[in-house]
């Protein structure tokens, strides 16, 4: 077997044979047997040339490339890509001229309903909750507490206040926009601010309204009282939280009607303050859209031929205007993050931190992945991959994207 490399920052091996599918490109299986003899350079009329456009397609042929919903299957888009006008993107700063018409949004669908709850009226419980001897209505002020930097908490937030083992209630199988689909895999983020420091918070999942489950042994997911005397906004999960891997890894039970508490039936008795910008995404399929490399188009494209392979997109933050708590944004957040990959689900992740993009400039990212003659006689050959969920960063959100390119890299 030959061993070859994945050029991207994570490696990966895998073993391919030296067989080449017949009818592959002449030159290429020429090359291939001249005694180790390897290219280091593309032929020169690969050089520059994007193959997605050059087959025919465009950013619109990024197809859903995972659709199916709740039990019965129907389709939902977990990762989809939306067109935008000219008032939504605003700025072709760092995009090079002509490529404006290229300009879509890339976005991970919250599927928590109302999660920023800029929907809800102010003073009201908010749709689709079920109140447990809690009181959850929808605040248009969250600093109401002293909180020196309410951060990401804008708009409106659900003041919530417990007594004893109460808790607020969402049915996720009714109001979760896929559906809670049994079995999956799903991860949840949010916001918080106690009212006191000193408040012993929980959050919960379970399937009735006496059993939880979210984390280890068939406890809440508390969050301990605070000893530095402040009431910071909270983000859940937070790294080196000893629930963080179980929050972003929590099922669908399949057993009976599933709930998400504020609160919880087992939880800390007693409990104030405000939650915010909760997201709830699907982990175990890894969403993401995908455009399909048929080995040959029509007319003169290129064929494919083994070698190291360039996926590369240009990124704009979203602007305020599109985002929570903005009436036009409503549910929707700015992603601070994208991941690209070719053919199985190796995703590169690139931070907006990393790469520097923003809400008035463009930065283009690529990753570089090893196509092999066994990739080739697969059907299609070549799959390109965008999305903004990553296992090892789970995110909802969205991004500007412009001009999906493909090209040949290198044929060594």
């Amino acid at each position: 077997p030959i061993v070859l490399e994945i050029a991207s920052r994570a490696r990966y091996t895998l073993t391919v044979s030296r067989t080449l599918r017949s009818g592959l490109l002449l030159a290429a299986a020429v090359a291939l047997s001249l005694g180790g003899c390897r290219w280091k350079d593309p032929f020169p009329e690969y050089q520059g040339v994007n193959l997605i456009t050059q087959r025919g397609l465009s950013v619109d042929g990024f197809s859903h490339a995972y659709m199916d919903g709740s039990d019965p299957a129907t389709m939902f888009e977990y990762v989809r890509v939306t067109t935008v006008t000219a008032a939504q993107y605003v700025s072709t700063e760092g995009l090079p001229a002509g490529l404006e018409g290229t300009i879509r949004r890339l976005e991970a669908v919250n599927l928590f309903p109302d999660g920023d709850f800029e929907a809800s009226a102010v003073g009201s419980p908010p749709v689709n909750w079920d109140v447990d001897s809690a009181t959850l209505p929808p605040a248009s002020d969250p600093a109401i507490f002293e909180v020196a930097d309410p951060g990401p908490i804008t708009g409106k937030a659900l003041q919530f206040s417990t007594a004893g083992a109460s808790a607020g209630v969402l049915h996720l199988d009714t109001f979760m926009l896929d559906g809670f689909t049994e079995p999956a895999i799903y991860f949840l983020n949010l916001q918080f601010v106690r009212e006191n420091p000193i408040m012993t918070m929980t959050f919960d999942y379970g399937d009735d309204a006496t059993t939880s489950y979210l984390v280890l042994d068939n406890q809440p997911w508390v969050i301990e009282p605070r000893d530095d005397g402040l009431t910071p906004v909270e983000t859940l999960p937070t790294r080196g939280d000893r629930h963080t891997d179980i929050v972003a890894d929590f099922k669908a039970s399949g057993t009976g009607v599933n709930y998400f508490y504020v609160g919880s039936p087992q939880g800390a008795a007693g409990q104030a303050g405000h939650v915010d910008n909760i997201r709830v995404g699907r982990l175990d399929t890894i969403p993401h859209v995908a455009v399909e490399i048929p080995l040959a188009g029509d007319g003169d494209s290129l064929p494919l031929v083994p070698g190291t392979y360039e996926l590369s997109v240009y990124v704009k933050a979203e602007i305020n205007d599109q985002v929570t708590p903005s009436a036009n944004g409503r549910n929707r957040f700015r992603a601070g993050q994208i991941a690209l990959g070719i053919n199985a689900n190796n995703f590169e992740l690139f931070t907006r931190e990393e790469v520097g993009w923003t809400t008035d400039t463009w930065q283009r990212v690529s990753a570089r992945f090893q196509v092999d003659p066994a990739h080739l006689e697969n059907d299609p050959p070549l799959v390109g991959r965008i999305t903004v969920i990553h296992p090892a960063s789970p995110a909802i959100g969205s991004v500007l994207i412009a001009e999906p390119r493909l090209e040949l890299f290198s044929t060594e």
